[in-house]
């Protein structure tokens, strides 16, 4: 490997190897393309390219073996034999010739692979001849294993250079392949290089011998030329190449374009097809290269299309999928890229085959028609079919006729038509002038009576078609007769119908249109026109759909768009959205249903109808239904709804404060200043709490003087804000009629989620605060509290366990004695009522009678009292009377007077011992009704005592409306008359009030010996306190006086 190195490095002059390596590298280049080129060639040119291309690239290495010969500098001069020269470069020509003609004609990557060794075969060989042609003295010894390894070397590389070149058009290959051709060259040159060892030789002088000089020149003039031609002739063949492959192409996008299949054949085998035939075998074109032609058509058919002279041959084409297909089949020859080429064209006849089917199948049906037709006409038994000539004389007849007629053929063949008129059509020419209608427009078509031969008639539907020979004269006329007398007489019935249906679609409420299936009105009633607004110059029936869009649009929105959009809407409906139904508003507050419905046929039915009042009534309903009536704000439902929705959206962060709201001192602007008062002040306050609402803010009235509200805040401040806006509201002035009317609110507060996480349990949770507000007199303003919620179980409990206490026997009385403050003698029993608990204990009536009452248990509870205490005084002695508290809640009881005298009767209690003890606030709920049964009571001989008088709201017009039997002086009275001016002063004129309307009075709360001296002294009648006696059970305390 050394010998070659230096040889190539300190025996060479590296410009000229520089050269000469140039020249190898664009010979090899021009070979290969042009064998590659040379190998889709036909016949003769493909000989002509592989020969340029021998000549290029022999030529190629002969310059580049002898340029680097000239680049070689042995010590001494170097000749050239010229015979020895010249049979080297033949070599070169003829050997790479050979090699490159079985790369080109071969078939496969072995041919290739053979000429690619034969090249490099012929590069040796060129090489040591040219050696040999050396004019030197001596003799040059050789280094063998160099020797055979520049054989290998160019075999090897011209081999892998041809496989690889002389099989693809793309660039960078071919410039891979030129590279491994100049390997082959230069590897060979210089290894063969380093195996000559020429120490031995010198120069010799030689006048036939070719110098130095001569060789440099002859070897670049030549390789100039020959290399310049070879470029030069592979540019113009590229030149050509692309105009053939364009035009190729061209052929290509016809043959694709044309609706027969072609194929290109080559040896029997498919080298070419366009899109048709691909599509007509069902496989991808490229799929189809190089299979056999007759897998997919027999080849005697191909045989015959070969014999038949350019004219199609009928066969049949079998499909991928395996389905026989008919064609028709024509062989021709044409001039293609690789010289005359067989082209098979295809033309798919299926269509056609089916089509001449088809032709026969109808002619003979039109065959078989004519005779059944024949048939049928003698057979028709409906209709009169029969021929007349072409004076109207009867010329056939059939059983048809005979039946519609009553005449047998024998009768009526050669009788005029005529006699089937009745006597006045005859008369005016009827007969004649079908006859002339028929004969000048080739038919006549009529209706109208016609005549048997028993004289009966019927309606009858002719036709008389006139028939003409071939000639274009008349040979006669077909007549055809129907009965349609019954078709006739519904056909009167259906008008008469539907002047009756005219007259109803022209009073009904609703407008109706008929749609056909092209969707214009086909009939329409007067009321549509009314409902629309629809002008009456404009023809309603013909509209069509689209037209009456303009109509349905709502205000002025009569732009394209509003209209497109109005009828797409529609369009929709008729297909079956919304069950084809639409409530359409209009302008001036109208409202129209429409309604569509299909008929049939695509044709469909619309209603409309104006629903402006029901609609209004509705919404009337729904609002009545969601709000107050007297304020109109919303009303319980209303605010449930409202609320429920508010805790479904409520975001994180935020809370729901419901607030009870309850107004104090309104009963008494009602009793005092009258219901119509009480109304204005709700009014004006709904009006002021709904003002200036924000947003997450609602407020509504539950009843009477109770509202209620709800607000989603985040902070507190804008929860206190919205509770300081509700309390500005009640606490401004009231001008009411010239009436400054001043109230207060109670009001309740519960939050959502610290207080409870339904909307009911909201409601009830501020209810519950609102009712602890209310006793307050400082704060009116409540949050609701855990402890109320148990507190208010605990009410429901003792509720509960009320209604249980009488069967479980666990009330009873005590009697807390009533004396005459004068003498000390005892004038009656107070009784009073206990509930002894068994887990409670002792319940005193301030806890458990209020629960009573909310519960309406204090009824059967006061009835209980009322019976057991008049059952026990009845016992006493007869001078001793019993006083019975009334509840507010029995005093409102329709049988309370039942009650009372039932009672007094099972017990056999005198009336007169009893006294019933009500308070004012009991009577003043309803004051006249109240009033009214307790004289009734009283006519019982009952006496009537008035309770707690001093407190509450003791009206003086209380005593002067109705006759008391006694006042009943408060405690709270008695228990400061010994501090207090003033409690001794009100004392005073109570007891001068009695004095004056002659009614005793009884001071209850005695509880010192001064209290009951100031009695004394003040002329009191009665006493009642824990000094006389304190409440006892059962019996009554020992008579005693007060000392």
């Amino acid at each position: 490997m050394s010998s070659i190195f230096s040889t190539l490095f300190y025996q060479h002059d590296l410009w000229l190897v520089a050269l000469a390596a140039l020249v190898c590298s664009v010979s090899s280049f021009a070979g290969i393309a042009l064998v590659d080129r040379a190998r889709h060639l036909p016949g003769p040119r493909r000989a002509v390219w592989i020969f340029v291309a021998a000549l290029a690239v022999g030529f190629g290495i002969w310059s580049t073996h002898f340029i680097a010969m000239l680049a070689y500098m042995p010590g001494f001069a170097i000749g050239y034999q010229p015979l020895g020269t010249l049979a080297s470069l033949l070599i070169a020509i003829v050997v790479s010739g050979i090699g490159f003609a079985m790369a080109a004609y071969g078939a496969g990557s072995s041919d290739r692979l053979l000429g690619g060794i034969v090249v490099g075969i012929g590069i040796t060989a060129m090489h040591y001849t040219g050696m040999g042609a050396l004019e030197v003295g001596g003799s040059i010894r050789w280094d063998m294993a160099l020797v055979n390894l520049s054989l290998l070397f160019a075999a090897g590389l011209a081999a892998a250079a041809v496989m690889i070149g002389v099989n693809s058009s793309s660039l960078k290959v071919r410039i891979g392949a030129s590279a491994l051709l100049t390997g082959s060259i230069v590897s060979l040159h210089f290894t063969g290089m380093g195996a000559a060892d020429l120490s031995n030789c010198f120069a010799v002088i030689d006048n036939g011998a070719l110098s130095t000089g001569w060789m440099a020149i002859g070897t670049a003039l030549g390789s100039s030329v020959i290399l310049g031609s070879a470029l030069l002739a592979l540019l113009l063949d590229s030149r050509d190449a692309r105009r053939r492959a364009l035009e190729s192409l061209r052929l290509h996008s016809l043959a694709d374009a044309a609706a027969e299949g072609l194929v290109i054949v080559r040896d029997n085998r498919i080298d070419g097809a366009n899109s048709s035939f691909a599509a007509l075998v069902g496989l991808e074109r490229e799929a189809l290269l190089g299979r056999l032609v007759g897998d997919y058509i027999d080849c005697d058919a191909i045989a015959h299309a070969r014999a038949a002279d350019g004219q199609f041959y009928a066969t049949v084409l079998k499909a991928a999928t395996g389905e026989s297909i008919g064609i028709e089949l024509v062989s021709r020859y044409a001039e293609l890229e690789k010289g005359q080429t067989e082209v098979l064209a295809i033309r798919d006849i299926r269509e056609r085959l089916a089509q001449e089917a088809e032709n026969e199948r109808a002619r003979a049906e039109t065959r078989q028609s004519e005779m059944r037709y024949g048939m049928l006409v003698q057979s028709i038994t409906d209709y009169a079919i029969y021929m007349l000539d072409p004076d109207g004389l009867v010329a056939s007849w059939n059983a048809g006729a005979q039946r519609n007629k009553g005449y047998r053929a024998d009768e009526i063949i050669g009788e005029s038509f005529a006699k089937f008129f009745s006597a006045d059509d005859q008369a005016a020419g009827l007969p004649e002038q079908a006859l002339r209608t028929a004969r000048r427009e080739g038919k006549f078509q009529t209706e109208g009576w016609r005549y048997r031969k028993n004289g009966s008639r019927f309606w009858a539907q002719v036709m008389i078609e006139a028939i003409r020979g071939d000639d274009g004269n008349l040979v006669g006329f077909v007549k055809i007769t129907r009965d349609i007398t019954r078709q006739h007489e519904d056909a009167e019935r259906i008008a008469a119908g539907s002047r009756n249906l005219g007259l109803s679609l022209a009073h009904m409420s609703q407008g109706l249109a008929l749609f056909g299936a092209d969707e214009r009105i086909v009939v329409a009633n007067r009321r549509l026109n009314e409902i629309l607004d629809i002008p009456d110059h404009i023809s309603i029936e013909g509209l069509g759909l689209h037209d009456l869009a303009k109509f349905l649009t709502i205000g002025d929105n009569t732009d394209p768009e509003s209209i497109d959009a109005v009828y797409a809407t529609h369009k929709r409906l008729i297909a079956g959205e919304h069950d084809g139904e639409i409530t359409q508003e209009f302008s001036g507050n109208r409202s129209i249903r429409i309604v569509h419905r299909p008929a049939g046929d695509g044709a469909f039915v619309s209603t409309f109808e104006d629903i402006s009042e029901r609609k209004q009534s509705e919404q009337k309903i729904h609002y009545m239904a969601h709000h107050d009536g007297l304020t109109g704000l919303p009303n319980r439902g209303s605010f449930s709804n409202h609320l429920q929705s508010a805790l479904d959206r409520v975001g994180k962060g935020a809370r729901v404060a419901v607030l009870a709201i309850d107004l104090d001192r309104f009963k008494e602007v009602n009793d005092q200043l009258g219901h119509q008062t009480g109304d204005a002040v709700l009014k004006l306050y709904a009006e002021r709490i709904s003002h200036g609402l924000q947003d997450g803010e609602f407020v509504s009235r539950f009843g009477g003087d109770e509202f209620a509200a709800f607000k989603t805040f985040r902070t507190d401040a804008e929860l206190f804000a919205f509770i300081e806006r509700l309390e500005s509201a009640v606490a401004e002035r009231y001008d009411i009629d010239r009436n400054e009317v001043s109230i207060g609110a109670s009001i309740g507060v519960a939050v959502y989620p610290d207080d409870a996480h339904t909307a009911e349990k909201l409601i009830s949770n501020a209810d519950m605060a609102m009712y602890r507000a209310k006793p307050n007199l400082t704060e009116h303003v409540c949050f609701y509290e855990s402890e109320m919620d148990e507190a208010a179980r605990d009410r429901r409990l003792m509720a509960r366990e009320l209604w249980d206490a009488i069967d479980k026997d666990q009330l009873s009385l005590n009697y807390q004695v009533q004396k005459s403050v004068q003498s000390g003698e005892i004038t009656g029993y107070e009784a009073l009522l206990r509930w002894d608990h068994p887990t409670r204990g002792r319940v005193g009536p301030d806890v458990f009678i209020e629960v009573a009452e909310e519960c309406g248990a204090i009824l059967p509870i006061g009835e209980w009292v009322l019976r057991q205490a008049c059952r026990e005084a009845a016992t006493w002695d007869a001078g001793i009377k019993l006083a019975v508290n009334i509840s507010p809640v029995q005093l409102g009881s329709a049988n309370l007077i039942d009650v009372v005298r039932r009672v007094l009767e099972s017990t056999n209690l005198p009336p007169d011992r009893l006294e019933l003890e009500v308070t004012e606030s009991a009577i003043i709920a309803d004051k006249a009704r109240a009033l009214h049964m307790l004289q009734q009571i009283k006519q019982l001989g009952v006496t009537i005592a008035i309770d707690d008088f001093g407190t509450g709201y003791s009206s003086l017009e209380t005593l002067r409306a109705f006759p008391f039997d006694k006042i009943k002086l408060d405690r709270s009275f008695m228990s400061e008359v010994e501090t207090s001016r003033q409690a001794k002063a009100v004392v005073r004129a109570i007891l001068e009030l009695g004095r004056g309307l002659d009614v005793p009075v009884l001071a209850e709360g005695v509880e010192t010996i001064e209290q009951l001296d100031f009695l004394m002294l003040e002329g009191c009648d009665e006493a009642q306190g824990y000094y006389l006696g304190r409440p006892q059970f059962m019996q009554p305390l020992p008579e005693q006086k007060v000392s």
